[in-house]
């Protein structure tokens, strides 16, 4: 059975498919042009707050890290001249500004957990116990890291006596 060919001639009768639809498109477009602006601004606006929140997000974690790098050098550079409580209180208030200021970034998290280490070094066990316990929620998804903390909490408790 031989199916039949369309003719040029019979061809170039039908309407074309793609002027068609372009043709309802356009007709729908210009019928729907109030609705379509909305619906087009709303998502370029949500797309700008997105993208505007994780750019200050960012910029504050970039702070975050840079701020707790400077503080440990200057632990270091202290730590090799002095002694631990006293390198502990020159960089406290430090620790603690970055701590309260960018708590809920990573580099808050990690500044605590790295404070809390410095403050156990220098024997002040009841500032580390407390701090290690605000890491343990901080490192809860990261298994190696929090049985850490548990293990320097437990030798904390044990210098305290408890």
């Amino acid at each position: 059975m031989a199916t039949k060919k369309k003719t040029r001639k019979q061809l170039l009768k039908e309407p074309d498919e793609f002027i068609t639809f372009t043709g309802k498109a356009i007709t729908f477009v210009t019928g729907y042009q109030k609705q379509i602006s909305y619906a087009l601004c709303t998502i370029v606006a949500v797309a700008l707050i997105f993208f505007g929140y994780r750019f200050f997000a960012q910029r504050a974690e970039t702070k975050a890290f840079t701020l707790l790098g400077q503080i440990q050098l200057k632990y270091d550079t202290l730590i090799s001249s002095s002694s631990e409580t006293e390198a502990y209180n020159q960089v406290s208030e430090a620790f603690q500004s970055i701590i309260k200021k960018y708590d809920g970034n990573a580099g808050g998290k990690l500044a605590r957990l790295i404070y809390a280490n410095i403050s156990f070094d220098a024997q002040q066990y009841e500032e580390a116990i407390a701090l290690y316990k605000q890491s343990l929620s901080d490192f809860k998804d990261n298994k190696f890291v929090y049985h850490l903390i548990i293990s320097n909490l437990g030798y904390a408790y044990q210098r305290v006596g408890d």
